[in-house]
């Protein structure tokens, strides 16, 4: 019931204007890519060349656990139907798996995280577009809120476990001239 309630409570505003329509569906569909392109910046301004290097490692170690290893193994174990499906409704746009976890929530939470390491201030603003595109996701009538919130909990656990496995002292990343670090 906490999901339905949820749910309906913001899905409800969906179908009244075409115009917050639109504006939710390319956020909920597009502002993935722009938050992706942003990190590229913030990443390539790194000046250490170490760090840059380990944060890159971080983000995909992070993406393999939550998105190519824990989100498979759920889907493959628990197929839970998306909102729209499950209450015959009409969504703004179609997503045609299933629905938990959300695999939107996992990479922006991800993103997120690492930006944080990079820029507090960037980092803040990542976390956000990860809670607005859930939102958006939610309004849009493909996902339940439990979907956005069991994303955002793997995403966390993956990232957790590649800041213990690739620490800044790693000895798993080569050394290289501090003259040439840039």
């Amino acid at each position: 019931m906490f999901d339905l309630g949820i749910f309906q409570f913001i899905s409800e505003f969906a179908n009244r204007s075409a115009l917050a329509d639109w504006f939710v569906v390319v956020i909920a569909e597009y502002l993935p890519y722009l938050a992706g392109i942003i990190a590229i910046i913030l990443w390539i301004r790194i000046p250490a060349w170490r760090e840059r290097m380990r944060l890159f490692i971080i983000i995909t170690f992070s993406l393999l656990i939550a998105r190519g290893f824990i989100f498979e193994i759920i889907h493959y174990f628990y197929s839970r139907p998306r909102p729209f499906i499950a209450l015959q409704i009409t969504p703004l746009f179609i997503e045609t798996s299933y629905a938990f976890p959300s695999s939107h929530a996992i990479v922006l939470t991800i993103l997120g995280c690492v930006v944080y390491m990079i820029s507090k201030r960037w980092g803040i603003i990542f976390l956000l577009f990860a809670c607005i595109n859930a939102l958006a996701r939610i309004y849009s009538g493909v996902h339940w809120p439990t979907d956005s919130l069991g994303g955002i909990v793997i995403a966390l656990i993956a990232v957790v476990i590649a800041i213990k496995v690739f620490p800044k002292d790693s000895y798993l990343l080569p050394e290289k001239d501090s003259e040439t670090d840039n």
